[in-house]
């Protein structure tokens, strides 16, 4: 009787717990943990003027013989990356990289021709892997590293041509960085234990295109890309280092430059809209790809926008072209935007009080730091900021 009576006393805890458990779930979305930081419902838009950025002027060879015209505020910073109290913009046409100190609200850089770099359009994307920030080699021979710990730049070598369109995206899994392929038919792999760098081959399902994808994601042990003009979305498998896609075609997209950048929610990933009208959905759980409206927001014009990061359930795309900063709740998937603030004349921000109302490109990547996101400055002469 008494076994009886101490198994009905456990029996009786464990119900007890169980229910404590199912109580907590229910008011905790499955893909979010208590510690993560929460937006509420107020977000508000800033900007902080860059006054120190250095720029560089006059032409480069970019490859196929092609040249462009560089000017001291064009294509700034192309992704961002967050360590502690500090975000880090991957240098474009920049010879430094950019980074902002968000105790003290100070933009400041460090100078990448320390190390040699300069030239215009040098990394697209940047990923964290412990103190140093990866950023992807685009027109360059080098993956660049910026080293948190003594603010110090320098390069690790790809053993390949200082040119054309190589990769747009870095994502860390583990102690390696994967590259998203652009126009190379390879993804590139960079181990930070032995600073080497190598390649794995997309053939025979892909080639040397341009423009394949653009950002990238991981979830588990894989990375996704997003689909620039690829009708699929690229599959990187880093623990058997295999490549494979997963169409798009099936929910209708197959335009040209579709999603620029990604960003994992849980099990989904979800893809920036540059000239799709929805946000890219992939549910790894099963490999199906689909879509969420953005014309209910009435956002529907092509570049819309470049980069996604996200703050606990909701997902936050930054302003190319758009004058909003666009939102996903991944709860309710419904998408809705929050308007830049501009100059008070109401036209632009020359006055430093918000970005250039009218300006193509104003940012190009985004990085967050507990309830902050940081927008990469690209054509404009701000940092954007998003509290919520």
């Amino acid at each position: 009787m008494a076994v009886c009576s101490e198994m009905a006393t456990m029996r009786s805890k464990i119900d007890a717990l169980a229910a404590t458990v199912d109580a907590l779930l229910a008011v905790s979305p499955s893909n979010v943990t208590p510690t993560q930081p929460q937006c509420g419902t107020e977000m508000t838009f800033s900007t902080a003027v860059i006054s120190t950025h250095v720029g560089i002027s006059g032409t480069y060879d970019y490859g196929d013989n092609h040249m462009k015209s560089v000017s001291d505020d064009d294509e700034k910073y192309s992704g961002a990356a967050a360590i502690g109290t500090r975000v880090f913009f991957a240098p474009s046409d920049e010879d430094n990289v950019g980074v902002f100190d968000t105790v003290t609200n100070i933009f400041s850089n460090i100078s990448t021709l320390v190390a040699g770099v300069k030239d215009g359009v040098k990394y697209a994307g940047a990923a964290v892997i412990g103190t140093r920030v990866f950023f992807a080699p685009f027109y360059q021979d080098n993956v660049g590293v910026f080293d948190t710990s003594t603010d110090t730049f320098t390069t690790i070598p790809t053993g390949q041509p200082n040119w054309g369109n190589q990769y747009s995206g870095a994502t860390a899994v583990g102690t390696r960085v994967i590259f998203t392929p652009s126009y190379n038919a390879d993804v590139g792999v960079l181990d930070t234990s032995t600073d080497t760098f190598t390649t794995i081959s997309t053939a025979p399902t892909l080639g040397k295109v341009h423009h394949k994808y653009w950002g990238g994601a991981a979830v588990g042990k894989r990375v996704f890309f997003a689909p620039l003009d690829q009708h699929n979305v690229g599959v990187f498998d880093t623990s058997t280092d295999t490549f494979s896609t997963i169409s798009t075609t099936d929910a209708g997209v197959t335009g040209s430059h579709k999603y620029w950048g990604a960003v994992a929610v849980g099990n989904r990933v979800f893809f920036a809209p540059h000239n799709e009208d929805n946000v890219g959905v992939l549910d790894t759980a099963t490999d199906t790809f689909s879509t969420i409206s953005t014309t209910n927001a009435n956002v529907t014009a092509n570049k819309k926008y470049r980069g996604a990061v996200a703050i606990g359930t909701r997902v936050f795309f930054a302003p190319y072209n758009e004058d909003n900063v666009g939102v996903l709740d991944t709860v309710t998937n419904i998408f809705s935007t929050v308007s830049i603030e501009l100059g008070s004349d109401g036209s632009d921000g020359s006055d430093g009080s918000g970005p250039s109302g009218n300006l193509q490109g104003k940012y190009n990547g985004a990085a967050a730091i507990g309830t902050r996101v940081f927008f990469a400055p690209y054509n404009d002469d701000t940092m954007g900021v998003l509290e919520c």
